[in-house]
């Protein structure tokens, strides 16, 4: 466990699939402090608020005013940073998941998951996060 807090964001366009994702990283035994959007906009809007202190972000990669990959292309090409991207996703094409993988988004997810993948998923991004600092 870490005392240090990770800040993440939780992106999907179902309230559903965000209260999942926010109640895995609760359960987790690492101090973090979650933030919530609903679509492309929103989380640009935050990301770019938050220039710098996002550690975590949880991203659907279809919602409404851009997709997942749009939004990884714009946050890189306005010179954003997230350290860790993990992307979830009902699409399991290899090319995507190649193509996101090359952006630097960190890992993914495929929907409908089981809850100890997303766990685990997560708990790799936090050790990984730990280690970079």
């Amino acid at each position: 466990m870490s005392d240090r807090e990770f800040k993440c964001l939780v992106v999907d366009d179902s309230t559903v699939a965000r209260n999942l994702v926010k109640q895995a990283l609760q359960n987790l035994e690492f101090n973090t402090s979650i933030s919530m959007a609903k679509d492309g906009e929103e989380t640009y809007q935050h990301l770019f608020l938050n220039e710098g202190e996002v550690d975590l972000v949880v991203l659907d990669i279809n919602m409404p005013k851009a997709t997942g990959p749009e939004l990884v292309k714009k946050c890189q090409g306005d010179g954003l940073t997230v350290p860790y991207v993990i992307i979830v996703s009902t699409e399991n094409e290899k090319g995507l998941i190649l193509e996101l993988l090359t952006m630097g988004v960190r890992d993914y997810l495929l929907k409908p998951y089981e809850p100890h993948d997303l766990r685990d998923k997560l708990n790799t991004a936090f050790e990984a996060l730990n280690e970079m600092r």
